[in-house]
């Protein structure tokens, strides 16, 4: 950019000489010199950018370091129950600091609700998973031969949250209680594939039953051979409520 010049001395100018013509260099009003006005009008504009920026990066800095703490207590839930979500091995499985905790939460309850809520949401596509358009009683079998498994059975770190804390969440505090209820709702209402009627609802919870109940039976036995057995005998009651279902319809 060209520098401005004018026949006038202003107080403030610097004075140089060209021709016996006094040009005069005017100062920007930052005290820049004119070479630099470009620079500095760029500089100003990018000025709230640059304010934003670092605060979108903490946001989700934040938001990633709530969903490694929460991922860390879901899954000390679901393997240890509820005193399993403790602050110390929590955040260490977080790969955080024990002060990094109180950015997120006020103490272990807190973290053991959020974290059951979080357990349950992540995990609730993968065991109501969508499949075909299909008849009621064959969904209601499908998705109990998915979830009567023993790899489910085995591996508690991913397990169903539900079956895994049913029994402790019957000692639990009133909020864990609340949440374990929301959650079933909406759960149920997924089984239930967009048509929540009466008679669906109580299949469900029927369905529900059956899986819950197996699932924690062929856990809580040592012998190999017999759990096995309870999750034959699971999968084959719900195909037999299932088809008796659809039998009383027709």
């Amino acid at each position: 950019m060209p520098f401005t010049t004018a026949r006038m001395t202003p107080t403030n100018g610097t004075r140089t000489s060209n021709n016996s013509t006094n040009r005069i260099i005017r100062p920007t009003s930052s005290g820049c010199h004119p070479a630099n006005w470009h620079d500095v009008r760029h500089t100003n504009s990018m000025m709230p950018i640059m304010r934003k920026a670092p605060a979108a990066s903490r946001r989700i800095g934040k938001q990633q370091s709530l969903n490694r703490i929460l991922d860390a207590a879901a899954r000390r839930l679901r393997e240890e129950g509820l005193d399993g979500a403790a602050i110390a091995p929590v955040m260490r499985d977080a790969g955080l600091t024990h002060g990094a905790f109180y950015a997120h939460f006020d103490n272990k309850q807190e973290l053991a609700d959020a974290a059951f809520t979080h357990a349950i949401t992540t995990g609730r596509s993968h065991w109501i998973k969508p499949g075909p358009k299909e008849a009621w009683s064959d969904r209601l079998k499908r998705l109990a031969k998915r979830y009567l498994t023993a790899a489910h059975r085995d591996d508690l770190g991913t397990a169903c949250g539900f079956a895994a804390l049913s029994s402790e969440a019957a000692r639990a505090p009133q909020s864990f209680r609340a949440g374990y209820q929301r959650e079933l709702m909406k759960s149920l209402a997924a089984v239930c594939d967009g048509e929540v009627s009466d008679e669906r609802m109580d299949d469900a919870i029927a369905l529900a039953i059956i899986c819950f109940g197996g699932i924690s039976l062929a856990r809580a036995v040592p012998d190999a051979e017999f759990s096995d057995r309870v999750l034959r005998i699971a999968r084959r009651t719900a195909a037999t409520f299932a088809d008796h279902h659809d039998n009383h319809q027709h």
